[in-house]
């Protein structure tokens, strides 16, 4: 297995904080480190266990253990970022001071916290500016900053929208088109797992455009195009039950469901197939094909996958593109225009070659058995094929996540390339 690292050039520098201790912020966390470490030295009879010594100084166990685990740090941006706030420093100085600790040396540590207060609160104003600023440069800071911050938006939105979902399954198979070979056709299999209704006063609804139409579950629909294939039987949870209106010539899907609780989940994978989606050469406005995924509801996790023929797609590393949600609708890769959309990740793209991934995964039961399904149908051996794959925790509600994989030229292009040689 592979991994894409490949940085889209349009994207610029991000400022920083320097992660050294000539800087303002590495003095400040050295002494911090010092002065915290010198305090928890000289508590008289201090047990050695996290929650033993949570108990002897009546402070929260959870946050004695962070700030340990802080101040035994070597990069002092780290203990910057993982360190609790200045008023629970303070207050764990004093709750030290009353057990015994000398006077001078809770000074010394006192000292130190107001000076990290100040730099939160003279440079940055707030410590979620500070510890994104300290993140920029810093892959591992950024990926637990990144987790934190989606994982706050994913509890906000799923008590505002009233539902929410274990996983997001959005899988694309790119093949020859049987109709035109100078095309490729799209199939996408995408929905959820463990889709779970939180509020019986939100209408729970779904709109899909044409490449992400519901199909295969249970709807009073006829006229969703989408394939006859079913996969309600490798499903884990019981299907998901729509109602559908017609809103203005579009199909609105309404969850029926009125069910509360842990238990009450369901399934719902839909498969639409576009024949003739994109041409298989690229063009000069055209280099780029990105199919993407959009949840359309707040998720745990999403598994977004690409499965084409090799030699579908050129060797060039593909681009992991996230698009905020904007007025100008679904995101083209190759629109530079929507670049002032694009969201930074630290997730990439994975690449396997044919053969080398099984597809099994816990978050997915039955994965596998449903891709040998769909594959089969479009006459396609699952492990022949190439697989890009995006995995994401707690994906952002409403952004669009583009896979962009570079095409081959044309006949014509290689033609004329070789008589200019």
């Amino acid at each position: 297995m592979l991994k894409s690292t490949a940085n889209n050039p349009r994207n610029g520098p991000l400022p920083t904080v320097a992660g050294n201790a000539e800087t303002p912020e590495g003095v400040i966390a050295r002494a911090l480190a010092t002065s915290l470490r010198r305090v928890f030295a000289e508590i008289p009879d201090a047990p050695q266990r996290p929650s033993a010594l949570a108990a002897h100084l009546s402070v929260s166990r959870v946050l004695i253990s962070r700030t340990l685990g802080a101040i035994a740090l070597t990069n002092p941006l780290d203990t910057l970022q993982r360190v609790p706030g200045p008023e629970t420093l303070r207050g764990i100085v004093e709750a030290a001071v009353t057990q015994g600790v000398p006077q001078p040396t809770a000074d010394a540590a006192i000292d130190a916290i107001e000076q990290f207060s100040r730099i939160i609160r003279d440079s940055f104003g707030t410590r979620s500016a500070l510890n994104a600023a300290i993140s920029a440069n810093q892959p591992d800071m950024q990926r637990r900053l990144e987790l934190d911050s989606r994982y706050r938006v994913f509890k906000g939105m799923r008590e505002l929208r009233g539902v929410e979902a274990a996983t997001w399954l959005s899988t694309t198979f790119v093949t020859r088109s049987h109709d035109n070979p100078d095309m490729l056709s799209a199939t996408v299999l995408q929905g959820f797992i463990a889709l779970r209704r939180l509020r019986n006063d939100i209408p729970v609804t779904f709109a899909f455009d044409a490449i992400g139409a519901v199909a295969n579950a249970h709807t009073d629909a006829v006229d969703v195009p989408s394939s006859t294939l079913s996969l309600e039987d490798l499903y884990t949870n019981k299907p998901a039950v729509l109602d559908v209106d017609n809103v203005g010539g579009k199909m609105m899907y309404r969850l029926r469901q009125s069910g509360l609780g842990k238990h009450a989940l369901t399934d719902m994978l839909a498969m639409v197939r576009v024949p003739a989606w994109r041409s298989r050469f690229a063009r000069p406005e055209r280099p780029l094909v990105g199919p993407f995924a959009q949840p359309t509801a707040p998720v745990k996790l999403l598994v977004f996958d690409l499965l084409a023929p090799a030699g579908t797609f050129t060797e060039e590393s593909p681009l992991l593109s996230v698009y905020a949600p904007s007025m100008r609708g679904a995101a083209n890769p190759n629109d530079a225009w929507r670049d002032i959309d694009r969201a930074a990740v630290p997730e990439t793209v994975e690449i396997y070659k044919p053969g080398e991934q099984s597809f099994e995964m816990p978050e997915i039961p039955n994965y596998r058995r449903m891709l040998t399904r769909v594959a089969g149908e479009m006459r396609q051996d699952l492990d022949a094929l190439q697989l890009y794959r995006v995995r994401m925790a707690y994906p952002v509600f409403g952004f669009q996540f583009v896979i962009s994989l570079h095409l081959p030229p044309g006949p014509a292009t290689i033609e004329r390339a070789l008589r200019t040689r």
